[in-house]
């Protein structure tokens, strides 16, 4: 009879079609001979990111296991997950075509022992752009030669930590909304900021500790508050260095509405045009804590309606102007 075929065809496709889909890995792995036709397992590895991060799971990992650049043009990521090159890899992803990462991300993502740099031609893109609300960790990278090395809009919250940020124009930047802590982290030869925090229709916060800032041209850490926004800066236990006439250490700006504080403590400030510089038309205040102030041209300056004040355990000593125009003194805490 020709029915007994008809119905093992049919049971067939049923079984296919209740058949799940292939499950997505926790932890996805790459290789520099790794094949995107992979599955990303540790035996059959993948080569590039866009690739891993189709694999992995949502809150899963993705492990570079070679030295080796990870990816050809811009890449988005959607999902929480960890991505990380193993000790003793220099896992590397670069930005050509556009901005290296962007993160859209709600769950948290962490990004760990990374290379992140341009590609030839490529000096004007950013490492990290964060674009979402949730979390973004950046621990023990490499983050260099960038227009922005790190950008944090709107909700999005992020730590950096021991981490090395150079030759970029910006290192890290906090926009409208963005909270962002660093610790124990190096910026060198940046030519703009170091770290800037721009608050224009919300609250940004900046906060930087036990961090450097060497051979910055333009501003170490900056915090610039405008229209109805207001903008938070904490630096503690930092060392600003710098070699060059017209660079800022700490640098406080208000326009009207707007609001900024600023709060300095413990850090040595020294060798650049200003140590710090507090100017404001909107409501602005500086506080200064048992800091070391030395050898700028001009160790504090007060424009403005800006407030200073200083707890009166700084050392403002060896400038050419200690200070220009008024610092009030609060008595010691």
């Amino acid at each position: 009879m020709r029915i007994a075929p008809t119905i093992s065809a049919l049971a067939a496709l049923l079984f296919l079609a209740a058949a799940p889909a292939q499950a997505q890995i926790f932890r996805a792995y790459l290789t520099l001979d790794g094949s995107d036709s992979n599955p990303c397992t540790l035996s059959l590895p993948c080569r590039l990111l866009p690739a891993a991060l189709t694999a992995v799971a949502d809150g899963g990992e993705i492990w570079m296991l070679d030295s080796a650049n990870y990816n050809t043009g811009p890449v988005t990521i959607a999902n929480a997950v960890t991505i990380l090159a193993v000790p003793g890899a220099l896992g590397s992803v670069v930005a050509n075509g556009g901005d290296a990462l962007t993160i859209t991300a709600t769950g948290p993502v962490t990004l760990r022992n990374l290379n992140i740099l341009p590609f030839s031609g490529n000096n004007n893109r950013v490492g990290v752009w964060k674009t979402s609300a949730g979390t973004l960790t950046v621990q023990d990278c490499n983050v260099f030669g960038l227009q922005v090395g790190v950008v944090v809009q709107g909700a999005g919250n992020a730590t950096v930590m021991r981490s090395v940020f150079r030759d970029n124009v910006t290192g890290i930047q906090a926009v409208d909304g963005a909270t962002v802590g660093v610790w124990d982290t190096l910026f060198a030869n940046h030519e703009g900021y170091a770290g800037r925090a721009v608050g224009n229709v919300s609250t940004t916060r900046l906060s930087i500790t036990r961090s450097v800032s060497h051979n910055t041209l333009g501003v170490a850490f900056s915090a610039e508050a405008g229209n109805a926004g207001s903008v938070l800066l904490d630096v503690s236990e930092a060392r600003i260095e710098g070699n060059d006439a017209t660079a800022t250490g700490i640098y406080l700006f208000t326009s009207p509405g707007s609001v900024g504080i600023v709060n300095v403590s413990n850090s040595a400030i020294n060798a650049l045009d200003f140590g710090v510089y507090a100017f404001g038309n909107g409501t602005t205040k500086l506080f200064l804590a048992g800091n070391t102030i030395t050898n700028n041209v001009t160790g504090v300056a007060q424009l403005g309606t800006a407030v200073a004040e200083s707890a009166g355990n700084n050392a403002i000593r060896n400038n050419t102007v200690d200070v220009s125009g008024t610092l009030t003194g609060v008595g010691p805490f």
